[in-house]
């Protein structure tokens, strides 16, 4: 008989998906910068993950040379067999190439030896296919299209997005995915001139004149302490007389969008210092001082131990406790 999983303080809800869960999001990046990661950590890893009542997997295609999504597919089918794992939720990314790809001529469907991106549509739609295959699932609760700032030298990231929005939308209409979005580094944080820049303003007006409904609701971009200047800034704009522009948690609330923060401690190399008489450890102070600014936002962390597992669901049952 399988068990229910803990009972965890329902604190952010995810509208695209319509699911109440934990603020803090487990992120798998981190454990690709381990010198020797292996399959068996990152296993025990998204396990503590769920057994600390973390309800939300952020991945990519690229993660871990691909092994991130083979390892948590066959750790939630593991752990299914014994657990309900049916509010268990997992985003990934596409368009970013591993190690491998990008020394394959014939892996974007074009030269790209020595680049590590590939925003073509076949590639994209295939990579999207064999992380399905590899997450063990049917359906995508989400996908992001991965940094497609890194192109700006020969496409604008609008323009990537408006060619590629197509086939997100035809891969929902087929119930592969169920919402898509962008997961970007830097091109949230860039005026409109910018060739790099994502305006989500633009991309809603684009898909709202072309399609009845769309089902771009994802976001994610980095931010904490280290570049919270750069997160209040405002770089978006705005189709509003009155308002001429926007921050990015303006633009996304204003659009109805899901926003997922991650970087918070910039791969730990910025942690706030430990406050005087402070029972938390400085990680915790972090999230706890950033989450202030955006506090209907997601918490992607990177976690390698379960120390930090611990810490980081420490805090949300201590504000549930409350």
């Amino acid at each position: 008989m399988r068990k229910a999983l803990k009972n965890t303080p329902p604190s952010i809800r995810i509208h695209c998906i319509d699911a109440d869960v934990p603020w803090i999001v487990l992120g798998t990046a981190e454990l690709e910068m381990e010198q020797k990661p292996n399959a068996l950590t990152l296993n025990q890893v998204i396990t503590s993950a769920i057994q600390n009542g973390i309800q939300v997997i952020d991945t990519a295609s690229n993660y871990y040379e691909g092994q991130a999504e083979l390892v948590i597919g066959k750790t939630l089918a593991d752990l299914a067999k014994s657990l309900h794992t049916d509010n268990i939720y997992v985003f990934t990314k596409v368009g970013q190439l591993t190690n491998k790809e990008m020394n394959d001529n014939a892996a974007c469907g074009r030269g790209i030896q020595g680049e590590h991106w590939c925003f073509d549509a076949d590639y994209v739609e295939m990579s999207i296919k064999r992380s399905i295959s590899r997450l063990r699932v049917s359906q995508l609760d989400g996908v992001y299209l991965h940094n497609p700032e890194d192109s700006a030298n020969s496409e604008s990231s609008m323009a990537i997005i408006k060619r590629l929005a197509p086939l997100f939308e035809s891969l929902y209409v087929k119930g592969l995915i169920k919402y898509w979005g962008v997961a970007s580094w830097s091109g949230f944080y860039r005026y409109a001139d910018d060739p790099g820049s994502i305006q989500l303003a633009e991309i809603d007006r684009f898909l709202s004149s072309n399609y009845k409904s769309h089902h771009f609701k994802l976001i994610q971009s980095p931010m904490g302490l280290w570049n919270l200047d750069t997160f209040l800034t405002k770089f978006q704009i705005t189709f509003d007389k009155e308002i001429t522009s926007m921050t990015l948690l303006e633009s996304v609330n204003t659009l109805g969008m899901d926003l997922f923060l991650s970087s918070p401690y910039y791969g730990g190399h910025y942690l706030a210092p430990t406050k005087v008489d402070s029972i938390l450890s400085p990680a915790q102070n972090n999230l706890l001082e950033t989450r202030s600014s955006a506090p209907q936002a997601l918490r992607v962390v990177g976690m390698r131990s379960n120390k930090s597992l611990t810490e980081a669901s420490a805090l949300f049952k201590a504000q549930y406790a409350k």
